[in-house]
């Protein structure tokens, strides 16, 4: 569920991304987080694990990774990082720890590219678009937010099944 100060994970209109005008103060300040949620790392955990079933093959490592980066969001807040690229870096660098040895390597993208897809949702849940793929960035958005959605349908489900009890 989105957060009381989140505003809604939705589209807005196309931008220019050779036009930093809009967005010079927050490069120079960086993107602060709202309070995690409690059910924020299990969310994350579920559009990494989805995106990269999706984006390449399904495979179990998927999921591991998954609860691996949601729990490493988790301890990175916890410890009171609220910065994203504050995050961003305790992913990158906490996958890279241990990406070997946890038998991530026979997923098809690295710890920095996990981490940056991460940080890509967490903005994508703020109402932000992100500039990664360059023609395509309109599609790939587009299935991002629909992850972001799937989650959160799920979840809805989930409670109001939990509450009807």
């Amino acid at each position: 569920l989105a957060h009381q100060g989140r505003q809604p994970a939705v589209a807005t209109a196309a931008a220019d991304p050779s036009d930093c005008s809009g967005v010079r103060g927050e490069a120079l300040s960086g993107v602060l987080l709202p309070p995690m949620d409690p059910d924020e790392p299990a969310w994350l955990s579920f559009v990494i694990s989805r995106y990269l079933d999706e984006e390449w093959v399904e495979q179990p490592v998927h999921s591991e990774i998954g609860e691996t980066v949601g729990r490493l969001y988790e301890e990175s807040r916890t410890n009171g990082d609220d910065d994203l690229i504050a995050v961003l870096a305790a992913l990158s660098y906490g996958l890279k720890d241990m990406w070997s040895t946890a038998g991530f390597g026979e997923a098809f993208e690295g710890p920095v590219d996990v981490a940056n897809r991460a940080a890509e949702f967490l903005m994508l849940r703020l109402g932000r678009e992100v500039w990664s793929y360059g023609q395509s960035n309109s599609d790939v958005q587009k299935k991002m937010l629909q992850r972001v959605d799937e989650y959160e349908k799920a979840h809805r489900a989930l409670r109001d099944a939990v509450q009807a009890e």
